[in-house]
């Protein structure tokens, strides 16, 4: 049985999350043309994705490492953010994104992952997390909705 380590990503990390953004990127572009990727995605993700180890106060990224290979097949990332200021709730969790290399999958690092990132929210005093996910992605709904999430907003959009 394989062994998994969950810890705060390293700079040196950066590209293996990049790939893995890419492959999560691929999987929603097939659910949903909205999410095909501009030409300068892939760098202006690693630009995104790089600001994260200058605001280690206000946002992560965990990286779940294979151990005897040291191959990172997943990872998630968050922040705190704000709610407008007319709330009594003043700040949130936000998880952005989260993948988990399909080969791995079923291996519970999905549910490590997030209680990293919960952990890390707890110590920030945040008590409400929020994250998106897309309408057609079935199994991220049965996913988070298995690790207590509801639902809270319904996008609509309108196309012309």
């Amino acid at each position: 049985m394989k062994s998994f380590l969950i810890r705060p990503a390293q700079e040196t990390d950066i590209d293996s999350i990049v790939n893995l953004w890419e492959e999560l990127t691929r999987f929603h572009s097939q659910l949903d043309s909205i999410f095909t990727p501009c030409k300068e995605a892939t760098e202006n993700y690693r630009t995104f994705a790089h600001s994260f180890f200058s605001q280690t106060d206000s946002a992560f990224i965990f990286v779940a490492e294979e151990i005897n290979s040291k191959r990172i097949v997943g990872y998630i990332s968050g922040k705190t953010t704000l709610y407008p200021p007319v709330y009594r709730i003043k700040k949130k969790g936000s998880i952005f994104d989260t993948v988990v290399l399909n080969e791995f999958r079923r291996h519970h690092i999905g549910q490590q992952l997030f209680k990293k990132a919960l952990d890390w929210f707890q110590d920030k005093n945040i008590s409400r997390i929020e994250l998106s996910v897309a309408e057609k992605n079935e199994v991220s709904q049965a996913f988070w909705n298995s690790l207590g999430f509801n639902p809270h907003m319904h996008t609509l959009f309108f196309d012309r």
